[in-house]
C-alpha cells in the first residue's frame, strides 16, 4: 500500500512541508503539500488510499477549524493532527473532531512514519468500535480509569496526582498498567480508545 499511498501534508512552514515530503517520499509515498488550511480545503482530495498531515497552529484556518468543517461533510481519509508539546487538550479536541491521531512536535522521524502506517492500515469504523473500547476500558480499575479521565482532560502527571490525592510516581504506575491493560502504547492510542468508549475529562 505504501508505493501507492498519497499523503497530504497541510502545513504553513515550508521547511516543515520539505522535510516531511523528504521524509514521505524515502518511504515510496506519494506526497502533496499544501501551503495553508484553506488551499487544502479547496482541493479536498479524496482518492484512496491517502491519509492527511495537518498542522495545528496555521493563520487564517487553523487545523481545528479544517477538522470541523471536514466533519460536517462525508470526508473520509484519516487525519494525523500536529500538534506543539504542551497542547494535549486541543489535541483531544482534535480527536473529538475525527483526527485519527496526533503526533507532537518536535517529533520522531519512526513515529511520524508509524502513525501514517497505522492510519493507512486502519479499518473504517464500525458499529463494534465503541462496545471493544468499552470492554477495554472496563478492565481498569477505578484509580487506573480516573488516570485515563485525567490523561483526556489534557492533565500532566503532576496535577493529575493532585487531583487524585496520589504522588506523580503512583500516577505513572497506574499509566503503565493501564495501557497494558487497555493494549494501546502511548497518549494519543490512549486518548482514541477513551473517546471511543465514551469516557469523560477529569471534572
Amino acid at each position: 500500500m505504501a508505493a501507492s499511498a498519497t499523503i497530504h501534508v497541510v502545513d504553513d512552514d515550508e521547511i516543515t512541508r520539505e522535510t516531511l515530503s523528504v521524509l514521505l517520499q524515502a518511504k515510496g509515498y506519494d506526497v502533496a503539500l499544501y501551503e495553508s488550511g484553506r488551499a487544502f480545503m479547496d482541493a479536498r482530495p479524496t482518492a484512496t488510499p491517502a491519509c492527511v498531515v495537518l498542522d495545528m497552529h496555521m493563520p487564517q484556518l487553523s487545523g481545528l477549524d479544517v477538522l470541523r468543517q471536514l466533519k460536517s461533510s462525508d470526508f473520509t481519509l484519516p487525519i494525523i493532527m500536529l500538534t506543539g508539546r504542551g497542547h494535549i487538550d486541543l489535541a483531544v479536541q482534535a480527536m473529538k473532531l475525527g483526527a485519527a491521531d496526533f503526533v507532537s512536535k518536535p517529533y520522531k522521524p519512526e513515529t511520524l512514519l508509524a502513525s501514517v502506517a497505522e492510519s493507512l492500515a486502519a479499518l473504517p469504523a464500525d458499529g463494534g468500535g465503541a462496545a471493544a473500547a468499552q470492554e477495554k476500558v472496563g478492565r481498569l480499575s477505578k484509580r487506573e480509569y480516573e488516570v485515563v479521565q485525567g490523561m483526556i482532560a489534557g492533565l500532566p502527571n503532576k496535577l493529575i496526582a493532585h487531583r487524585l490525592d496520589l504522588s506523580p510516581r503512583t500516577v505513572e504506575a497506574y499509566r503503565a498498567t493501564l495501557m497494558e491493560k487497555l493494549e494501546v502504547r502511548g497518549l494519543s492510542s490512549v486518548v482514541q480508545l477513551a473517546l471511543a468508549a465514551g469516557v469523560q475529562p477529569l471534572a
